[in-house]
């Protein structure tokens, strides 16, 4: 492997066309005009033995707990095609699952194939016939072959396939070898099945060649296995959607999803039990949650009317139901896309479905691609992330009310904005940067002068019919930016622009982004990896990158100053994808309706129901957002090689970015490596420029909240801004409600800035929730009580529902603030002849001694010190409290503390040897590392 390894910093070959970007259309759909509706499809499904794992080992980042051992299996077929291909269905139960669902695979797929080709010719039959009189110049035999059964005169070519000859590379053979190869690709579709039911099979998959996967992270989205297209229809629904929601979502009313106990479920021994678990041996660890005695009662009435003799029949059925839940939705799914003239089945994920929908069905200008490095330089460097940040830690409602407020459908609002289009001119020569910055100067003082409903960019952004852009340019300029005394006065406490600071030696960091600067090294000069990081500042900023229409509104509200332009891209501007987001909007609100009327009349099914749907409309926006910021260069291709010789062809000469090594299925088998390949070339092909001005414009509406709405009407000692997410904002303000709070703006503002209730008018703020108190940790990691007194938690990379106990609003308080007393009281056996008690109380010197030491010297650090003064534990604040890690140099330290610490803190605790050990849990999400020093032994 290290031999034919190649730097990875090797540069690609970006190439850059100017061309429309257009739907990919397969060769089926060119020949015959439509979308290949597949007539066939499998559904799969596994149930696993959750096998206990004996794994004391810590000196590892990944703490194996449990190995899942494929025990049973259900296949079922759908599509027009089911009903002749349901001798071919596949069930089993019993060891080795994966190995006998693969070698069922091998059985039947010259079967399938077979059923599909002779379907083929019976509907395409004179298509092709077409194809070929159009595609063939080859000269033919006209005489019939003695056991032809054409019924033709002998003086017309004969098509039944043996009396004519085709040459070697004859056009419309190769046409047909490739319409064959898509139509008899057979999508077998599992739900989650990338990153779980794929891992049991995969191994045993040596009979056929292995298409390249697409890959997503550790998760596979397509894997190709001989005619089988194995899919993941997780990838077609919201991330948070389990197979249970995605039958609700797509109207499966006669199927239901059963209970399994998948703890309790842990030898094959439990096959044959002749009655159900009890209820708590239904515990579900994912969802922390038991099965109400409702559904317990269900599945005990299921497994007797069914008459069920042994678990393992049970089991068999509970994986039936899953399947034909999973067939149902999906065939449901497919008869809404059938609806645009679109096959879910031919796609991979819905970003891909929703940008094949925009390109198809709405969209009405020349979209085009970005045609020169240089100008996809500067649209790049025009892309910062969302602003994320924390103003205030803490928050109590006892100076004031404190609101979340929400902005309806923030990137919805953003995609029906002018957006680029059309050819892209760029201009470098100095004459035309100079007579730029004059105009961009001129026009937004004048409109400066203006009321501010009357400026020019106030009707762009509030729709005041066509406006005339008195600047006459739009696309993207480099430039230099700068703040006078008074702009850093308004905008202080909330900057309007962000920029990519890159840290350097001066910059005082904590103990692990310290530890991390040494350890992210380059390969090839061993150097320090310098990290930048996204800041929202007032700096001056030289070399910029921006949307002109942002640039544009900052100047005219006098936010900043323009100093320079370096360069500037020109390009027209209209309402691109306007029509697109209405549609979803329309449905959304219909979904917000259902949840209405199954509120008023007591109907779940109704709300769960559309709930879903709001969340999949929602999901049909925002995709569709993000496929336009795709970068193209960041993909690299994926290999899955059975033998060696195979490696060693497909990777010489070509760089490798990482791989995977699967061991063998059994003795027969060599083992499978995944490979993944950096691509010499690639084709630049994303409408990044739109994905550009989408995220301006977000940023854009909420800036025109902050300071020509909030700040208008609210003195700033008056409101204390404490969080911000890209579409929401947490403040405080001094007044008794909610409504008072929205009072105090004008009518006209009431109308252009906040929704009313069950409005989700892209583009407003809605309340989302009044708190009692409020923690802000850091992005994305905060908590907080509402009025009635419920707790919420937001932790961004942690399953809540498995850290129940942990992730409480208490202890996101001790995060910030310090609750521990100053006495403390510590029972300590030193030796058996021996035992010490001690009271101690923290003087002022000692506290600042222990905050010297403090690691990083930043609040939020676990710190436990041994002091001359005695035994002292002093919590000065968690950030994250997941993990305590422990380090045992001294064995009398951790039998002192580590029970009052476990008890205190909540949390499990890790034992260490040693600080080199201890660097190994410093990856550890979201962890907190206890450091202990020894001032004596």
């Amino acid at each position: 492997m290290a031999k034919h390894q190649k730097d990875q910093n090797s540069s690609k070959v970006l190439v850059f066309k100017d061309k429309p970007i257009q739907s990919s259309t397969s060769l089926y759909k060119q020949s015959f005009g439509t979308e290949l509706v597949r007539p066939l499809f499998l559904a799969y499904d596994f149930e696993c033995i959750l096998k206990k794992m004996n794994n004391n080992e810590v000196n590892q980042k990944t703490t194996y707990t449990h190995s899942h051992k494929p025990i049973g299996v259900v296949m079922l077929a759908g599509g027009c095609l089911a009903d002749q291909a349901r001798g071919l269905e596949y069930e089993n139960c019993g060891p080795d699952a994966g190995k006998h669902f693969v070698d069922h695979l091998n059985t039947i797929h010259d079967s399938l194939t077979g059923l599909l080709k002779t379907y083929f010719w019976k509907h395409h039959n004179k298509q092709m016939a077409v194809i070929e009189s159009q595609k063939c110049s080859c000269q033919y035999t006209l005489q019939h072959r003695p056991w032809c059964k054409e019924t033709t005169s002998t003086d017309q070519p004969c098509r039944c396939g043996h009396c004519r000859q085709h040459k070697k590379g004859c056009k419309y053979i190769v046409i047909k070898c490739l319409i064959m190869k898509e139509y008899l690709s057979i999508p077998i579709i599992g739900f989650n099945s990338g990153k779980y039911d794929l891992t049991f099979i995969i191994t045993h998959m040596q009979k056929y060649d292995i298409s390249p996967p697409i890959t997503k992270t550790n998760s596979y989205m397509k894997l190709e296995y001989g005619a089988y297209a194995f899919l993941d229809a997780h990838n077609y629904v919201p991330p948070t959607t389990n197979l249970e929601k995605f039958g609700i979502m797509w109207g499966v009313k006669d199927i239901q999803k059963e209970l399994f106990p998948y703890e309790w479920f842990d030898s094959i021994d439990k096959l044959s039990e002749t009655s159900l678990p009890p209820i708590e041996c239904f515990y579900n660890k994912l969802r922390n949650t038991l099965p109400s005695e409702t559904e317990y009662e269900h599945a005990v009435k299921v497994w007797k009317e069914k008459q069920f003799a042994s678990f393992g029949e049970y089991m068999m059925y509970y994986c039936r139901c899953d399947v034909k839940l999973l067939l149902q939705g999906t065939t449901n799914y497919r008869s809404l896309l059938t609806k645009n003239n679109m096959e879910l089945l031919n796609y991979v994920s819905v970003a891909q479905i929703i940008h094949q929908n925009i390109l198809e069905n709405y969209l009405k200008h020349d979209l085009r691609t970005i045609p020169s490095q240089k100008m996809y330089s500067l649209i790049s460097d025009s892309i910062y992330g969302g602003r994320c940040e924390v103003f205030k830690r803490h928050a109590e409602e006892s100076d004031g009310v404190i609101m979340g407020l929400d902005e309806n459908n923030l990137y919805g609002w953003a995609m029906m904005q002018k957006l680029p289009y059309g050819n892209m001119n760029l201009h470098t020569d100095r004459a035309y940067c100079t007579n730029l910055i004059d105009v961009l100067r001129n026009v937004s003082k004048q409109q400066q002068q203006l009321l501010y409903n009357q400026r020019y960019m106030y009707g762009v952004i509030h729709k005041l019919g066509q406006q005339q852009d008195p600047y006459q340019f739009t696309g993207f300029v480099r430039c230099s930016l700068y703040y006078t005394q008074e702009q850093r006065e308004i905008t202080k406490n909330f900057p309007p622009l962000a920029e990519k600071v890159r840290l350097d030696e001066s910059v005082q960091v904590s103990g692990y982004m310290d530890y991390l600067k040494t350890q992210l090294k380059t390969k090839h000069n061993k150097t320090t990896l310098q990290t930048e990081k996204l800041m929202y500042n007032l700096f001056p900023k030289d070399n910029y990158c921006i949307y002109s229409e942002t640039l544009k509104y900052l100047l005219e509200n006098d936010l900043c100053c323009i100093n320079d332009i370096y360069e500037a891209i020109e390009q027209p501007i209209d309402y691109v994808l306007k029509d697109y987001v209405q549609d979803m909007t329309a449905n959304r609100q219909k979904a917000e309706d259902g949840i209405y009327q199954g509120k008023q009349t007591s109907d779940n099914n109704l709300i769960t129901k559309s709930s879903s749907e709001k969340e999949f409309f929602k999901l049909m926006v925002n995709s569709g957002f993000g496929k336009m910021l795709q970068s193209d260069d960041k993909y690299n291709k994926s290999l899955l090689i059975h033998s060696p010789e195979l490696f060693m062809k497909q990777t010489i000469g070509r760089t490798i970015t990482d791989w995977s090594i699967m061991r063998h299925a059994d003795k027969q088998h060599k083992g499978l490596i995944e490979v993944r390949l950096q691509k010499d070339k690639c084709n630049m092909k994303s409408a990044k420029h739109v994905g550009s001005a989408i995220l301006s414009w977000s940023k854009v509406l909420m800036l025109d909240f902050v300071y020509n709405c909030l700040y208008q009407h609210y003195d700033k000692t008056k409101v204390d801004l404490l969080y911000t997410d890209t579409d929401s904002i947490y403040m405080q303000a001094q007044v008794y409600s909610y409504e008072e709070f929205k009072q105090r703006f004008p009518n006209h503002l009431q109308k252009l800035h906040f929704a009313a209730a069950g409005d989700i008018t892209p583009g407003k703020m809605k309340l989302e929730c009044e708190l009692k108190e409020a923690i802000f940790v850091k992005p994305k990691t905060y908590s907080y009580v509402k009025k009635d007194g419920k707790e919420d938690v937001r932790n961004k990379g942690v399953v809540l529902s498995q850290n129940k106990e942990i992730l409480i609003f208490d202890s996101y308080k001790r995060a910030v603030i310090d609750p521990v007393p100053q006495d403390v009281k510590i029972d300590s056996k030193r030796e058996p002849d021996s035992s010490i008690q001690e009271n101690t109380r923290l003087s002022e010197d000692m506290g600042k001694r222990m905050e010297n030491e403090m690691w990083g010297k930043k609040r939020g650090d676990l710190i436990v010190s041994i002091m001359n003064e005695g035994w002292v534990l002093r919590i000065l604040g968690l950030a994250h409290l997941l993990t305590i890690v422990l380090l045992r140099e001294y064995r009398r330290v951790l039998d002192l503390i580590a029970v009052r610490v476990a008890k205190r803190l909540r949390t499990p605790i890790y034992s260490i040897e040693s600080y080199s050990t201890m660097r190994r849990f410093l990856d550890i999400p979201n962890a907190i590392i206890l450091c202990m020093s020894a001032v004596e032994s």
